[in-house]
């Protein structure tokens, strides 16, 4: 599970890495993050285990504890460590966003394993009066030479959001070998007219 676990953490870093030359880069957020499952009923599964089958809810919280989102989750399942299940938003380094009347983009990931790592990711366009708007969740398994779709959001294509195709590979840096992520190609883009997200 420890070997499972690191190579979540290094594919999570070599998606960044890839993606920040051509998209807006993403940093661990200031001021947003996960709760993690209750500890007392990760007590009560030690004594029933018939209990981790049963879900738990985890939250999406600001830095003062308010409830912003809320997320099922199997508890031994979840893993919650930083890098792994994550919250980010797009990096404070970046140029202003092109998408019209968004301030900020916050993405959440929740990675629960069980043989196979499953990968829960969620996107938030953030509009300058605080709204939140959701893109469709993306799903995928944590798997060598499968690819998968996701979002990227463009420096230079205004008002839409990217949908790309990325491929997970082994990849060698000198001796050291890396669980690394691959750009595959455009696949289509989602319009954004400052209030609804639409398909093209």
């Amino acid at each position: 599970m420890k070997k499972i676990a690191l190579l979540i953490l290094i594919f999570s870093v070599s998606y960044s890495i890839s993606a920040q030359e051509i998209f807006y880069e993403y940093q661990l957020s200031s001021k947003y993050r996960l709760t993690t499952v209750d500890s007392n009923l990760l007590k009560k599964i030690e004594l029933d285990s018939s209990l981790e089958n049963e879900k738990a809810t985890i939250f999406l919280i600001d830095t003062i504890g308010n409830k912003l989102k809320e997320f099922k989750v199997y508890p031994l399942q979840f893993k919650p460590k930083q890098g792994v299940s994550d919250v980010c938003e797009i990096s404070q380094y970046e140029p202003k966003l092109v998408l019209k009347n968004i301030n900020n983009i916050v993405k959440v990931q929740i990675v629960q394993c069980n043989g196979t790592c499953k990968y829960s990711i969620y996107y938030w366009l953030i509009t300058n009066q605080n709204k939140w708007i959701e893109l469709p969740m993306i799903e995928h398994d944590f798997g060598i030479e499968k690819e998968y779709k996701d979002y990227y959001f463009p420096y230079d294509v205004t008002n839409q959001i990217g949908v790309a195709k990325y491929k997970t590979i082994r990849a060698k840096a000198g001796e050291t070998e890396l669980i690394t992520d691959v750009f595959q190609g455009h696949v289509r883009y989602l319009d954004w007219d400052g209030v609804t997200v639409s398909q093209q």
